[in-house]
């Protein structure tokens, strides 16, 4: 593992790798949805555990939700199961005004 320089900070790095829940998705249609920088590693991580994505709709990273998005992802999604990151569902009741960019 490569070592990483912060300057001021002389305490340890680490590294972690985060896994959906297998149990929870396993066989399961899913609609991922998230505003993250690597959409393609949280999908990976959903077929990983068994999930079967039946779409998916990716934002810009930190993206503030709008009431109309989420009825617009729900519609989407249809009889399959919403999932999100953890990032993503703190802000899911966020009021903050939304972009010009949609599913």
């Amino acid at each position: 593992m490569a070592r990483v320089e912060l300057p001021g900070f002389s305490g340890p790095v680490l590294r972690a790798h985060r896994k959906a829940d297998g149990a929870a998705f396993a066989g399961k249609n899913v609609f991922a949805f998230a505003g993250i920088g690597r959409p393609e590693k949280f999908t990976a991580s959903l077929q990983e555990s068994g999930a079967h994505i039946a779409g998916s709709c990716f934002f810009a990273d930190h993206h503030p939700y709008a009431e109309e998005e989420i009825a617009q992802l729900k519609a989407l999604a249809a009889d399959a199961i919403l999932v999100t990151t953890e990032k993503d569902f703190v802000r899911l009741t966020t009021r903050a005004a939304r972009g010009d960019q949609g599913c």
